[in-house]
């Protein structure tokens, strides 16, 4: 979408929507079917699995993680590996009602 930026050695899956604004830094892997939304920001080296939402503005940090299915809310700001499924809000990032994700 308009001005996206996605930077060198980045690799986007199939079906992956670049939404408008996004910024993928240097040396990304975008699983198949993930969404980053308007204005979400990927640092460098970020792997994001299959069937990632990456929510409006949401912040990623450089090196992280994100597990297949993760859903990150809008202006969430990851600092560290997301290692379960399950919606992940705030700053810093931490899982939504924790008690009812079983994954």
């Amino acid at each position: 979408m308009a001005k996206a930026v996605i930077n060198t050695g980045s690799q986007i899956g199939n079906g992956v929507i670049v939404n408008t604004g996004v910024i993928i830094e240097h040396h990304n892997r975008v699983g198949d079917f993930s969404h980053i939304a308007v204005g979400g920001s990927l640092g460098g080296d970020v792997s994001v699995g299959k069937n990632v939402w990456v929510g409006m503005g949401a912040i990623i940090r450089n090196g992280l993680s994100l597990k297949a299915g993760a859903v990150i809310g809008a202006g969430a700001v990851v600092v560290k590996d997301i290692t379960k499924e399950g919606t992940y809000v705030g700053i810093p990032a931490s899982l939504l009602n924790p008690h009812l994700n079983h994954a």
